[in-house]
Protein backbone atom coordinates (compact mmCIF):
# COMPACT_ATOMS: atom_id res chain seq x y z
CA UNK A 1 0.00 0.00 0.00
CA UNK A 2 1.26 3.37 -0.83
CA UNK A 3 2.74 6.20 1.13
CA UNK A 4 -0.39 8.26 0.13
CA UNK A 5 -2.36 6.22 2.58
CA UNK A 6 -0.59 5.72 5.27
CA UNK A 7 -0.20 9.61 5.48
CA UNK A 8 -4.02 10.03 5.58
CA UNK A 9 -6.34 10.65 8.61
CA UNK A 10 -8.85 8.06 9.69
CA UNK A 11 -11.09 10.33 8.47
CA UNK A 12 -10.26 11.18 5.17
CA UNK A 13 -10.08 7.07 4.65
CA UNK A 14 -13.34 6.79 6.46
CA UNK A 15 -14.53 8.88 3.70
CA UNK A 16 -12.66 7.42 0.48
CA UNK A 17 -13.98 4.40 1.79
CA UNK A 18 -17.63 5.17 1.65
CA UNK A 19 -16.68 6.90 -2.14
CA UNK A 20 -15.62 3.25 -3.21
CA UNK A 21 -12.04 2.94 -2.52
CA UNK A 22 -11.43 -0.42 -0.67
CA UNK A 23 -7.69 0.18 -0.63
CA UNK A 24 -8.74 3.01 2.16
CA UNK A 25 -10.58 0.21 4.07
CA UNK A 26 -7.35 -2.02 3.93
CA UNK A 27 -5.49 1.15 5.64
CA UNK A 28 -7.94 1.42 8.18
CA UNK A 29 -8.03 -2.43 9.02
CA UNK A 30 -4.16 -2.56 9.09
CA UNK A 31 -4.33 0.75 11.27
CA UNK A 32 -6.90 -0.41 13.65
CA UNK A 33 -6.80 -4.12 13.99
CA UNK A 34 -4.45 -4.60 17.27
CA UNK A 35 -6.02 -1.78 18.95
CA UNK A 36 -9.35 -3.40 18.57
CA UNK A 37 -8.42 -6.74 19.40
CA UNK A 38 -6.76 -6.14 22.55
CA UNK A 39 -9.87 -3.93 23.71
CA UNK A 40 -11.85 -7.02 22.77
CA UNK A 41 -9.46 -9.07 24.48
CA UNK A 42 -9.79 -7.37 27.66
CA UNK A 43 -13.81 -7.14 27.39
CA UNK A 44 -14.40 -10.63 27.28
CA UNK A 45 -14.83 -13.05 30.17
CA UNK A 46 -11.65 -14.69 31.56
CA UNK A 47 -13.11 -17.75 31.26
CA UNK A 48 -15.40 -18.13 27.90
CA UNK A 49 -16.71 -21.96 26.38
CA UNK A 50 -13.67 -23.87 25.22
CA UNK A 51 -11.74 -22.10 22.58
CA UNK A 52 -9.19 -20.23 23.54
CA UNK A 53 -10.37 -16.08 24.40
CA UNK A 54 -7.57 -15.16 21.27
CA UNK A 55 -9.65 -17.01 18.30
CA UNK A 56 -12.94 -15.31 20.10
CA UNK A 57 -11.28 -11.78 19.99
CA UNK A 58 -10.57 -12.16 16.02
CA UNK A 59 -13.71 -12.96 15.31
CA UNK A 60 -15.30 -10.19 16.97
CA UNK A 61 -12.87 -8.10 15.40
CA UNK A 62 -13.56 -9.69 12.06
CA UNK A 63 -17.30 -9.35 12.71
CA UNK A 64 -16.81 -5.74 13.59
CA UNK A 65 -15.25 -4.88 10.23
CA UNK A 66 -18.25 -6.81 8.40
CA UNK A 67 -20.55 -4.29 10.63
CA UNK A 68 -18.83 -1.32 9.05
CA UNK A 69 -18.59 -3.29 5.41
CA UNK A 70 -22.38 -3.09 5.80
CA UNK A 71 -23.05 0.52 6.97
CA UNK A 72 -21.71 1.03 3.25
CA UNK A 73 -24.92 2.68 0.96
CA UNK A 74 -26.64 2.76 4.79
CA UNK A 75 -26.54 6.79 5.79
CA UNK A 76 -28.21 6.26 8.59
CA UNK A 77 -25.84 3.70 9.76
CA UNK A 78 -22.83 5.27 8.66
CA UNK A 79 -20.32 6.96 10.77
CA UNK A 80 -20.70 10.52 10.79
CA UNK A 81 -18.08 12.52 9.20
CA UNK A 82 -18.37 15.20 11.73
CA UNK A 83 -17.16 13.21 14.36
CA UNK A 84 -13.86 11.14 15.08
CA UNK A 85 -13.73 7.79 13.38
CA UNK A 86 -11.81 6.08 15.81
CA UNK A 87 -14.65 6.53 19.07
CA UNK A 88 -17.49 5.26 16.09
CA UNK A 89 -15.31 2.55 15.42
CA UNK A 90 -14.86 1.48 19.16
CA UNK A 91 -18.45 1.53 20.08
CA UNK A 92 -19.19 -0.93 16.83
CA UNK A 93 -16.36 -3.20 18.38
CA UNK A 94 -18.43 -3.04 22.16
CA UNK A 95 -21.46 -3.82 20.63
CA UNK A 96 -19.81 -6.67 18.49
CA UNK A 97 -18.77 -7.68 21.72
CA UNK A 98 -21.25 -7.71 24.30
CA UNK A 99 -23.62 -9.20 21.26
CA UNK A 100 -21.47 -11.96 20.91
CA UNK A 101 -20.87 -12.26 25.15
CA UNK A 102 -25.20 -12.86 25.18
CA UNK A 103 -24.85 -15.17 22.64
CA UNK A 104 -22.46 -17.23 24.12
CA UNK A 105 -24.50 -17.08 27.34
CA UNK A 106 -27.52 -17.68 25.57
CA UNK A 107 -25.91 -21.31 24.77
CA UNK A 108 -25.87 -21.86 28.60
CA UNK A 109 -22.15 -23.49 27.88
CA UNK A 110 -20.08 -24.50 30.73
CA UNK A 111 -17.18 -22.19 31.44
CA UNK A 112 -13.68 -24.34 30.56
CA UNK A 113 -10.42 -23.79 32.68
CA UNK A 114 -7.60 -22.09 31.29
CA UNK A 115 -5.33 -24.32 29.79
CA UNK A 116 -2.56 -23.70 27.62
CA UNK A 117 -3.61 -24.29 24.37
CA UNK A 118 -4.74 -20.28 25.66
CA UNK A 119 -1.24 -19.26 24.88
CA UNK A 120 -0.60 -18.59 21.26
CA UNK A 121 1.27 -21.44 19.66
CA UNK A 122 4.94 -20.21 18.46
CA UNK A 123 5.47 -20.11 14.46
CA UNK A 124 7.79 -22.10 12.73
CA UNK A 125 11.03 -20.67 12.08
CA UNK A 126 11.80 -20.92 8.38
CA UNK A 127 15.53 -20.62 6.89
CA UNK A 128 15.25 -17.41 5.22
CA UNK A 129 15.40 -17.89 1.24
CA UNK A 130 14.43 -21.87 1.45
CA UNK A 131 11.49 -22.97 -0.21
CA UNK A 132 8.93 -23.34 2.57
CA UNK A 133 9.83 -19.65 3.40
CA UNK A 134 9.04 -18.62 -0.26
CA UNK A 135 6.46 -20.04 -0.57
CA UNK A 136 4.86 -18.54 2.96
CA UNK A 137 5.57 -15.31 1.47
CA UNK A 138 3.70 -15.96 -1.82
CA UNK A 139 0.61 -17.65 0.11
CA UNK A 140 0.21 -14.38 2.65
CA UNK A 141 0.93 -11.97 -0.62
CA UNK A 142 -1.62 -13.72 -2.15
CA UNK A 143 -4.34 -13.49 0.75
CA UNK A 144 -3.46 -9.73 1.61
CA UNK A 145 -4.81 -9.68 -2.05
CA UNK A 146 -8.26 -10.62 -1.25
CA UNK A 147 -10.72 -7.90 -0.77
CA UNK A 148 -11.32 -7.26 3.15
CA UNK A 149 -14.99 -9.22 2.51
CA UNK A 150 -13.08 -12.13 1.12
CA UNK A 151 -10.81 -12.22 3.73
CA UNK A 152 -13.42 -12.16 6.34
CA UNK A 153 -15.06 -15.15 4.34
CA UNK A 154 -11.79 -17.14 4.24
CA UNK A 155 -11.29 -16.88 8.08
CA UNK A 156 -14.82 -17.05 8.88
CA UNK A 157 -14.84 -20.66 6.87
CA UNK A 158 -11.47 -21.88 8.82
CA UNK A 159 -13.78 -21.53 12.12
CA UNK A 160 -17.29 -21.76 11.87
CA UNK A 161 -19.82 -23.34 10.06
CA UNK A 162 -20.51 -22.24 6.13
CA UNK A 163 -24.75 -22.35 7.53
CA UNK A 164 -24.00 -19.37 10.29
CA UNK A 165 -21.49 -17.37 7.93
CA UNK A 166 -24.75 -17.03 5.64
CA UNK A 167 -26.87 -16.26 8.59
CA UNK A 168 -24.43 -13.30 9.37
CA UNK A 169 -24.27 -12.11 5.89
CA UNK A 170 -28.35 -12.58 5.31
CA UNK A 171 -26.83 -14.99 2.30
CA UNK A 172 -27.86 -18.45 1.16
CA UNK A 173 -25.89 -21.00 1.93
CA UNK A 174 -25.43 -21.60 -1.59
CA UNK A 175 -23.78 -18.11 -2.47
CA UNK A 176 -21.68 -18.51 0.52
CA UNK A 177 -20.68 -21.96 -1.53
CA UNK A 178 -19.95 -19.94 -4.46
CA UNK A 179 -18.78 -17.47 -2.74
CA UNK A 180 -15.79 -19.19 -1.08
CA UNK A 181 -14.99 -21.97 -4.38
CA UNK A 182 -14.31 -18.56 -5.94
CA UNK A 183 -12.26 -17.48 -3.11
CA UNK A 184 -10.02 -20.78 -2.77
CA UNK A 185 -9.45 -20.71 -6.89
CA UNK A 186 -8.48 -17.14 -6.45
CA UNK A 187 -6.00 -17.95 -4.40
CA UNK A 188 -4.90 -20.97 -6.29
CA UNK A 189 -4.31 -18.77 -9.27
CA UNK A 190 -2.22 -16.37 -7.25
CA UNK A 191 -0.38 -19.19 -5.97
CA UNK A 192 0.62 -20.71 -9.55
CA UNK A 193 2.12 -17.16 -10.31
CA UNK A 194 4.97 -16.65 -7.08
CA UNK A 195 6.86 -13.75 -7.52
CA UNK A 196 9.28 -14.57 -4.77
CA UNK A 197 12.22 -16.34 -5.40
CA UNK A 198 13.86 -14.28 -8.47
CA UNK A 199 12.45 -13.27 -11.97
Amino acid sequence: MGCHYEAMSDEELALAYYACDDRALDQLMRRHDGALGRMVLHALPRQLDRRPRAEWAREVVQVTWIKVIETKGKPLAQWDPGRPFGPWLRTVAYRCTFDAIREWERRDKPLAPLTREDMPAPSPRLEPGSESHLALLDLQRCIEELPPMDLWMLAASMEIDQRVIAQRLEKSEAFVTRALAGIRARLRKCLSNPRNGGD
